[in-house]
């Protein structure tokens, strides 16, 4: 488990993106996520495919991060604050 935080956060960084929220989710209403929920923000959603084609990424995701959890992801645009 210790492995797959250090690469997942570098090819999110180097991508442009950062994390914002991760842990346990709180439920205020409905069902909450069963694990552990991250949340990231990127400069562009053109950034993301690239991201998930890196050499890195796709090295990680099968070695270390599918062994450790069922993982889903999601594209959601931001508003203008």
């Amino acid at each position: 488990m210790r492995d797959y935080p250090p690469v997942a956060q570098r090819t999110i960084k180097d991508s442009g993106g950062r994390t914002v929220a991760a842990g346990t989710a709180q439920p205020v209403e409905g069902d909450a996520p069963k694990a552990r929920v991250v949340i990231q923000l990127c400069d562009s959603p053109e950034k993301i495919p690239a991201r998930r084609a890196s050499a890195e990424y796709n090295k990680a995701v099968p070695e270390i991060g599918d062994n450790l959890a069922k993982f889903r992801a999601y594209f959601v645009n931001g508003v203008s604050q």
